[in-house]
Protein backbone atom coordinates (compact mmCIF):
# COMPACT_ATOMS: atom_id res chain seq x y z
CA UNK A 1 0.00 0.00 0.00
CA UNK A 2 1.38 3.10 -0.77
CA UNK A 3 0.69 6.02 1.30
CA UNK A 4 0.28 9.87 0.64
CA UNK A 5 -0.12 12.90 1.88
CA UNK A 6 -2.11 14.83 0.54
CA UNK A 7 -1.92 18.52 2.10
CA UNK A 8 -4.82 21.13 1.09
CA UNK A 9 -3.27 24.43 1.45
CA UNK A 10 -5.96 27.02 2.46
CA UNK A 11 -4.97 30.43 1.79
CA UNK A 12 -3.59 32.27 4.46
CA UNK A 13 -4.35 29.10 6.90
CA UNK A 14 -0.09 29.00 7.22
CA UNK A 15 -0.05 26.35 4.03
CA UNK A 16 3.46 27.60 2.90
CA UNK A 17 5.15 26.67 6.68
CA UNK A 18 3.49 23.33 5.79
CA UNK A 19 4.76 23.13 2.95
CA UNK A 20 8.00 24.01 3.30
CA UNK A 21 7.85 21.67 6.64
CA UNK A 22 6.76 18.45 4.24
CA UNK A 23 9.30 19.89 1.63
CA UNK A 24 12.35 19.26 3.97
CA UNK A 25 11.33 16.47 5.10
CA UNK A 26 10.39 14.48 2.10
CA UNK A 27 12.64 16.69 -0.42
CA UNK A 28 11.79 15.52 -4.14
CA UNK A 29 9.14 13.51 -2.80
CA UNK A 30 7.16 16.43 -2.23
CA UNK A 31 5.78 18.08 -5.17
CA UNK A 32 3.83 21.35 -4.89
CA UNK A 33 1.38 21.24 -7.43
CA UNK A 34 0.15 24.10 -9.45
CA UNK A 35 -1.60 22.63 -12.44
CA UNK A 36 -4.74 24.46 -10.55
CA UNK A 37 -7.17 23.73 -13.43
CA UNK A 38 -6.36 20.06 -13.83
CA UNK A 39 -6.95 19.77 -10.17
CA UNK A 40 -9.92 21.60 -9.85
CA UNK A 41 -11.55 19.75 -12.86
CA UNK A 42 -10.33 16.11 -12.37
CA UNK A 43 -10.47 15.98 -8.58
CA UNK A 44 -8.96 12.86 -6.71
CA UNK A 45 -9.08 10.86 -9.75
CA UNK A 46 -6.64 13.62 -11.41
CA UNK A 47 -4.64 12.74 -8.25
CA UNK A 48 -5.01 9.31 -8.68
CA UNK A 49 -3.81 10.01 -12.07
CA UNK A 50 -1.14 11.80 -11.17
CA UNK A 51 0.94 9.51 -8.61
CA UNK A 52 0.50 7.09 -10.81
CA UNK A 53 2.47 8.56 -13.20
CA UNK A 54 4.81 10.27 -10.53
CA UNK A 55 5.91 6.84 -8.93
CA UNK A 56 8.11 8.70 -6.25
CA UNK A 57 5.72 11.19 -4.76
CA UNK A 58 4.99 11.13 -1.22
CA UNK A 59 3.45 14.39 0.07
CA UNK A 60 1.50 16.53 -2.53
CA UNK A 61 -0.19 20.05 -1.96
CA UNK A 62 -2.43 22.28 -3.60
CA UNK A 63 -4.61 25.00 -3.25
CA UNK A 64 -7.49 22.94 -4.91
CA UNK A 65 -6.42 19.84 -3.13
CA UNK A 66 -9.96 17.73 -3.50
CA UNK A 67 -11.20 16.47 -0.34
CA UNK A 68 -13.24 13.20 -0.80
CA UNK A 69 -12.80 11.06 2.23
CA UNK A 70 -15.08 8.18 0.56
CA UNK A 71 -12.41 8.01 -2.63
CA UNK A 72 -11.18 4.55 -2.89
CA UNK A 73 -8.00 3.74 -4.90
CA UNK A 74 -6.31 0.72 -5.31
CA UNK A 75 -3.06 0.24 -3.70
CA UNK A 76 -3.08 4.10 -2.26
CA UNK A 77 -3.68 5.34 0.97
CA UNK A 78 -4.44 9.00 1.22
CA UNK A 79 -3.97 11.25 4.51
CA UNK A 80 -5.51 14.42 4.31
CA UNK A 81 -3.83 17.31 6.00
CA UNK A 82 -5.80 20.33 6.87
CA UNK A 83 -4.89 23.14 8.64
CA UNK A 84 -7.67 25.48 10.00
CA UNK A 85 -7.21 29.02 11.61
CA UNK A 86 -9.69 31.57 13.56
CA UNK A 87 -11.90 33.16 11.23
CA UNK A 88 -12.14 36.73 12.37
CA UNK A 89 -7.81 36.28 12.54
CA UNK A 90 -8.17 34.48 9.14
CA UNK A 91 -9.84 37.44 7.42
CA UNK A 92 -7.96 40.18 8.54
CA UNK A 93 -4.89 38.44 7.44
CA UNK A 94 -6.40 37.60 3.96
CA UNK A 95 -7.10 41.74 3.35
CA UNK A 96 -3.22 42.53 4.37
CA UNK A 97 -1.89 40.05 2.27
CA UNK A 98 -4.17 41.17 -0.38
CA UNK A 99 -3.22 44.83 0.09
CA UNK A 100 -0.02 44.56 -0.19
CA UNK A 101 0.61 41.14 -2.66
CA UNK A 102 1.82 41.53 -5.96
CA UNK A 103 -1.14 40.09 -7.84
CA UNK A 104 -3.55 40.80 -10.53
CA UNK A 105 -6.27 38.62 -8.79
CA UNK A 106 -9.99 40.16 -8.32
CA UNK A 107 -8.84 40.54 -4.59
CA UNK A 108 -5.70 42.32 -4.54
CA UNK A 109 -7.26 44.72 -7.11
CA UNK A 110 -10.55 45.38 -4.55
CA UNK A 111 -7.49 45.60 -1.63
CA UNK A 112 -5.93 48.16 -3.09
CA UNK A 113 -8.82 50.34 -4.48
CA UNK A 114 -11.31 50.27 -1.46
CA UNK A 115 -10.67 50.58 2.12
CA UNK A 116 -11.46 47.77 4.44
CA UNK A 117 -14.63 48.57 5.06
CA UNK A 118 -15.20 48.68 1.11
CA UNK A 119 -13.16 44.85 0.44
CA UNK A 120 -15.28 43.49 3.42
CA UNK A 121 -18.31 44.77 1.86
CA UNK A 122 -17.29 43.07 -1.81
CA UNK A 123 -16.62 40.12 -0.01
CA UNK A 124 -19.59 39.22 1.45
CA UNK A 125 -21.23 39.93 -1.58
CA UNK A 126 -22.68 36.23 -2.92
CA UNK A 127 -21.27 37.49 -6.29
CA UNK A 128 -17.63 37.56 -5.07
CA UNK A 129 -15.61 34.30 -4.72
CA UNK A 130 -16.32 33.56 -1.02
CA UNK A 131 -12.81 33.46 0.47
CA UNK A 132 -14.21 35.33 3.38
CA UNK A 133 -18.11 33.28 2.93
CA UNK A 134 -17.28 29.64 5.32
CA UNK A 135 -13.99 29.22 3.07
CA UNK A 136 -12.84 26.76 5.73
CA UNK A 137 -16.29 24.79 6.23
CA UNK A 138 -16.62 25.01 2.22
CA UNK A 139 -13.67 22.83 1.73
CA UNK A 140 -14.72 20.17 4.57
CA UNK A 141 -17.92 19.90 2.78
CA UNK A 142 -16.81 19.71 -0.49
CA UNK A 143 -18.59 22.46 -1.62
CA UNK A 144 -15.98 25.48 -3.50
CA UNK A 145 -18.58 27.69 -5.16
CA UNK A 146 -20.39 30.48 -4.07
CA UNK A 147 -23.97 29.10 -3.24
CA UNK A 148 -24.40 29.78 0.45
CA UNK A 149 -24.70 26.72 3.07
CA UNK A 150 -26.81 25.12 5.54
CA UNK A 151 -26.82 22.59 8.49
CA UNK A 152 -26.43 20.25 6.34
CA UNK A 153 -23.41 20.93 4.61
CA UNK A 154 -21.97 22.16 8.26
CA UNK A 155 -23.10 18.65 9.59
CA UNK A 156 -21.45 17.16 6.23
CA UNK A 157 -18.59 19.48 7.48
CA UNK A 158 -18.33 17.85 10.65
CA UNK A 159 -18.85 14.38 9.81
CA UNK A 160 -15.79 14.52 7.05
CA UNK A 161 -13.28 15.79 9.84
CA UNK A 162 -14.35 12.29 11.76
CA UNK A 163 -12.91 10.26 8.70
CA UNK A 164 -10.05 7.66 9.00
CA UNK A 165 -6.68 9.56 8.07
CA UNK A 166 -8.42 13.20 8.02
CA UNK A 167 -5.53 15.23 9.94
CA UNK A 168 -6.92 18.37 11.04
CA UNK A 169 -4.38 21.38 12.92
CA UNK A 170 -5.01 24.78 13.97
CA UNK A 171 -2.87 27.87 13.40
CA UNK A 172 -3.33 29.12 16.73
CA UNK A 173 -1.75 25.61 18.05
CA UNK A 174 0.29 24.99 14.87
CA UNK A 175 3.21 23.17 16.81
CA UNK A 176 0.38 20.84 18.79
CA UNK A 177 -0.79 20.05 15.55
CA UNK A 178 2.77 18.91 14.03
CA UNK A 179 2.87 16.75 17.18
CA UNK A 180 -0.31 15.28 16.17
CA UNK A 181 0.36 14.97 12.62
CA UNK A 182 3.71 13.32 12.95
CA UNK A 183 1.70 10.86 16.04
CA UNK A 184 -0.69 9.73 13.67
CA UNK A 185 1.49 9.70 10.54
CA UNK A 186 4.49 7.87 12.13
CA UNK A 187 2.89 3.94 11.09
CA UNK A 188 3.07 4.81 7.60
CA UNK A 189 6.41 6.88 7.41
CA UNK A 190 8.94 6.01 9.62
CA UNK A 191 11.22 9.06 11.51
CA UNK A 192 8.42 11.87 9.97
CA UNK A 193 9.71 15.01 10.98
CA UNK A 194 7.57 18.10 10.17
CA UNK A 195 9.81 20.41 12.31
CA UNK A 196 8.87 24.04 10.40
CA UNK A 197 10.91 27.38 9.70
CA UNK A 198 8.14 29.64 9.48
CA UNK A 199 7.54 31.02 6.04
CA UNK A 200 5.20 34.25 4.70
CA UNK A 201 5.66 36.14 8.18
CA UNK A 202 3.19 39.46 7.68
CA UNK A 203 4.27 41.92 10.38
CA UNK A 204 1.29 44.09 12.56
CA UNK A 205 -0.65 41.81 13.84
CA UNK A 206 -3.41 42.65 16.16
CA UNK A 207 -3.43 41.57 20.03
CA UNK A 208 -7.65 41.32 19.72
CA UNK A 209 -8.70 40.55 16.03
CA UNK A 210 -12.41 40.51 17.06
CA UNK A 211 -11.89 44.31 18.71
CA UNK A 212 -9.57 45.50 15.76
CA UNK A 213 -12.54 44.13 12.92
CA UNK A 214 -15.16 45.60 15.15
CA UNK A 215 -13.91 48.99 14.99
CA UNK A 216 -12.84 49.12 11.37
CA UNK A 217 -15.85 48.18 10.09
CA UNK A 218 -18.89 48.58 12.28
CA UNK A 219 -21.38 47.33 14.08
CA UNK A 220 -23.64 46.82 11.20
CA UNK A 221 -20.58 44.96 8.98
CA UNK A 222 -19.31 43.16 11.41
CA UNK A 223 -22.78 41.42 12.17
CA UNK A 224 -22.62 40.89 8.60
CA UNK A 225 -19.48 39.57 8.80
CA UNK A 226 -19.95 37.10 11.83
CA UNK A 227 -23.07 35.80 10.19
CA UNK A 228 -22.32 35.19 6.91
CA UNK A 229 -18.74 32.89 8.53
CA UNK A 230 -21.47 31.40 11.27
CA UNK A 231 -20.28 28.22 10.21
CA UNK A 232 -16.65 28.58 10.10
CA UNK A 233 -17.00 29.94 14.17
CA UNK A 234 -18.98 27.20 15.07
CA UNK A 235 -16.73 24.51 13.08
CA UNK A 236 -13.82 26.55 14.94
CA UNK A 237 -15.13 26.36 17.97
CA UNK A 238 -16.03 22.64 18.21
CA UNK A 239 -13.26 21.28 16.46
CA UNK A 240 -10.36 22.87 18.10
CA UNK A 241 -12.19 21.89 21.38
CA UNK A 242 -11.93 18.15 20.48
CA UNK A 243 -8.51 18.73 19.64
CA UNK A 244 -7.79 20.07 22.83
CA UNK A 245 -9.29 16.91 24.54
CA UNK A 246 -6.99 14.27 22.71
CA UNK A 247 -3.77 16.66 23.34
CA UNK A 248 -5.03 17.10 27.78
CA UNK A 249 -5.99 12.87 27.97
CA UNK A 250 -2.23 12.29 26.31
CA UNK A 251 0.04 11.74 29.34
CA UNK A 252 3.07 12.13 27.18
CA UNK A 253 2.22 14.93 24.81
CA UNK A 254 3.92 17.66 26.49
CA UNK A 255 7.32 15.62 26.50
CA UNK A 256 6.47 15.03 23.01
CA UNK A 257 5.85 18.60 22.29
CA UNK A 258 9.02 20.01 24.06
CA UNK A 259 11.30 17.89 21.47
CA UNK A 260 9.10 19.20 18.52
CA UNK A 261 9.85 22.72 19.17
CA UNK A 262 13.70 21.40 20.70
CA UNK A 263 13.96 19.85 16.72
CA UNK A 264 12.36 23.71 15.80
CA UNK A 265 15.01 25.53 17.40
CA UNK A 266 17.75 24.12 15.85
CA UNK A 267 16.15 24.85 12.83
CA UNK A 268 15.58 28.45 14.19
CA UNK A 269 12.03 28.25 13.91
CA UNK A 270 10.86 28.43 17.13
CA UNK A 271 10.00 30.02 19.72
CA UNK A 272 9.15 32.64 16.57
CA UNK A 273 5.76 30.94 15.86
CA UNK A 274 4.71 31.67 18.90
CA UNK A 275 4.61 35.46 17.56
CA UNK A 276 2.97 34.48 14.18
CA UNK A 277 0.03 32.18 15.44
CA UNK A 278 -0.80 35.42 18.48
CA UNK A 279 -3.64 36.77 15.98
Amino acid sequence: MRDVILHHHVFKNAGSTIDWALQRHFRSAFVDHRDDKSMRTGGMRYVEEYLLANHGVSALSSHHMPFDTDYVADGFSFWHLFMMREPIARALSVYRFEKTQRASTPGAQMAKQLDMRGYFQWRLRDESPPVLRNMQTRWLCAVRGSRRLGEQEFQSALDRSKADRVLIGFVERFDESMVQAENALRGSFDAIDLAHVIQNRSRDRPEDPAATMHESLGDDLYREFCANNDYDLRLYRELEGRFAARTQADSGFQQQLEAYKSRCADLGGWPSMLRWVKS
